[in-house]
Parts: C-alpha cells; structure tokens; sequence
C-alpha cells in the first residue's frame, strides 16, 4: 500500500477512500505512532474501508472450478488489527493500542452477492481473459516463454456456475503454472472495479457488464494516468521534484505527524481545485490563477489609497457600485490591516508556497 500517495492526494482532492486488506495493516502500524495515525484518519476528507471478502476460485473433485467470495461471518476489525500489529511489533501492550484507537476509524467492505454474477460474465470475455493470460505470465511466470499466437489458455463452462480450464502453458523447472491463475488475476481486477464504480448505476446491468466494464477500465486508467502526470509536472514545475510528498513519506525522510498542520490548511486550496474543470492542466489553471489581477489592483495602488482615506463607501462603490446601497456613509476611514486584508485577495500560491512549501523544506 502506497500511504506516501494516499497522503499526497488528501491534500489535492476533496476526498481520498483506500481500501485496505491484512497486508497493508501491517504497513500502517509501520506508518506512525497510533495517536499520530488516529488524528490523520479523522480527517474528514479520509475514509479507510478494509476489505473481508474477496473474490475466490473453488475446486471441485472432478478437475471443475467455481468463481465465489470468501470473507468471515463474524468479523471484527479490531480483532484483525490487534493480530496483524501483534504479528508486526511483537509487542501486546503496542498491538492493543493500536488497533483499539485505530479501530474505530476503519470502516468494512463487503462485495455484494452480485459480483459473482459479474465475475462469471467477465470469464466469458475472451478479449478480458486474453489480457488476464498475458498480464499473469508477465508478472508472475516470467520462465514461460512461449509466442503470443501460441498461447492456449481458454475456459469451458459446464453451466452457469463450474468451467473447466484448457491450457498449454507449462510452468518452468522450478516453478509450475497454476492454472487458475489467469482466472483469479481477472476475477480480482473485476472487484476492483466494482468498488471504483460503484457509483455508477450501469455497473449493475448484467447484459452491458462485460462492455460497461472495459470502458470503465480505459475510463479508470485514462483519469488515474491524467491525475498522476497532472501532480508529477506540478511538483516538478513548483519543487523541481516529480512526486514531492510522496517520496518523502515512503523514504521516511518526512513523518506523518509533521503533514497534519499543512494539511488542516488546505480547505481552501481544495475548493479551488474542486471548482477546476474536468481533465484540466492543474499548472497551466495555477498559473493562471495566480497571475490573475485582483480587483484592487485592477484599480491601482494609487487609487485605492485615495479611496483608503475618502472611506468605505466610495472602495465599494469602485469595486460593485451596488454593494453601496447597503454600506452605511457614516463609517469612516478603513483600519490600515483591514485594507491591507482585502488587498491580499486569495491566490493558490498562498497554500503552495506557505504551508504545502514550508512542509516540503522542513523534510
């Protein structure tokens, strides 16, 4: 699990939801002190769901499989958080305290009993399944050389729940093929993209699942690729570093603890990005945005001094001729810090050059 990222995105998005199993608990007891993590998820642009059911393959006697989930009956978080921080620190005073602050701030995913229906319509996709073959060799049968047109590797359903698989792969010397890997690489990628897009209600139609779902993939991957370019020349252009926050949390040259300030100031810079348009160039909207005007530079520094000393009524006058009517002639001159206030109209750069800048220099 890549915390670096998920920290780096709370800070660029209005919200940031991680899906989380055993593994990546581990990493978090790693992460920081539990008070230090307790206040970083209650940040309420955060949100930590661990998963307890995931996608399966059964094996039945005959040489027939079943795609199913598998998860426990009677889960609880703060079991499983004890056992994995026990396992890590070796510590049981340690491992209670963690998971006993950290419990209670980590939600629990269940797939619906619908992904099954899902999982087995993907299986049918030979184009998906082709991918799920080639991918799964790459990354995890490396000793299989064998040319793309020579592949074999199909599945036979013997109804609408079991199948049979039929393959010439063969594993290498030192390391044999599992024949439903394939099938458990493309089964995993569907859930996960059952909870990427959950919110869209066509994920749920039976009859487009198998087309609704690559769209979803190049849909899902063309915004994850924008999004990380987008940050990469960001950082790069502002901090001559591509992935600025990230690489110091993972290298611990950063700590956790010392994000939380930055971070509980940037609300407004948040609102800005959130009023973006969409797949847009965040340096060029930057730099837009920071070299707009302000209106009272618009008006000039001279002039607005004049207005400084005739009183409130004729800066508002200058500045929206109706907002006077509501302002009452009696009010005198401005307090100096009040103007100087209002002078100083809110840019991005106040964030990324205050706090987000100061907390990059301090690593």
């Amino acid at each position: 699990m890549d915390f670096g990222m998920v920290i780096e995105n709370m800070f660029f998005y209005q919200s940031t939801t991680v899906h989380i199993n055993r593994a990546a608990v581990s990493e978090l007891v790693k992460l920081a002190a539990p008070e230090v993590l307790e206040e970083l998820l209650k940040y309420q642009g955060l949100k930590i769901l661990y998963n307890n059911s995931m996608p399966t393959v059964g094996m039945a006697g005959d040489g027939t499989y079943w795609v199913d989930t598998l998860g426990l009956a009677d889960f609880d978080i703060e079991k499983e958080l004890y056992a994995e921080a026990l396992r890590v620190t070796g510590d049981e005073s340690k491992a209670g305290k963690f998971s006993k602050k950290i419990a209670r701030h980590i939600g629990v995913h269940e797939l619906p009993f619908t992904i099954k229906t899902s999982m087995v319509e993907q299986l049918q996709d030979k184009d998906f399944l082709r991918v799920a073959r080639d991918e799964t060799l790459k990354e995890h049968y490396p000793g299989i050389i064998m040319p793309v047109g020579d592949r074999r590797y199909e599945i036979e359903f013997l109804s609408q729940q079991f199948f049979r698989v039929h393959t010439n792969l063969q594993g290498a010397a030192d390391q044999s093929f599992g024949e439903t890997s394939p099938v458990l690489s493309l089964i995993n990628a569907t859930a996960d993209l059952h909870v990427t897009a959950s919110s869209g209600s066509e994920i749920c139609l039976p009859e487009f699942s198998s087309r609704v779902l690559r769209q979803k993939i190049d849909a899902v991957l063309d915004r994850s690729q924008h999004s990380a370019e987008n940050l990469s020349r960001f950082h790069l252009a502002q901090f001559n570093e591509s992935w600025a926050i990230r690489d110091a949390i993972n290298s611990k040259r950063l700590h956790v603890k010392a994000v939380l300030p930055a971070l509980r100031k940037a609300a407004r810079f948040k609102e800005w990005l959130r009023d973006l348009p969409e797949n847009h160039d965040l340096m060029y909207e930057y730099q837009e945005k920071v070299e707009e005007k302000t209106v009272l530079e618009r008006i000039g520094w001279k002039d607005m001094r004049f207005y400084f000393f005739t009183g409130l009524q004729t800066i508002t006058s200058a500045i929206a001729p109706v907002a006077s009517l509501l302002v009452n002639p009696a009010i005198g001159v401005f307090d100096a810090y009040v103007i100087d206030q209002i002078a100083k109209e809110w840019k991005p750069n106040q964030f990324v050059r205050g706090p987000y800048k100061k907390l990059l220099q301090g690593r």
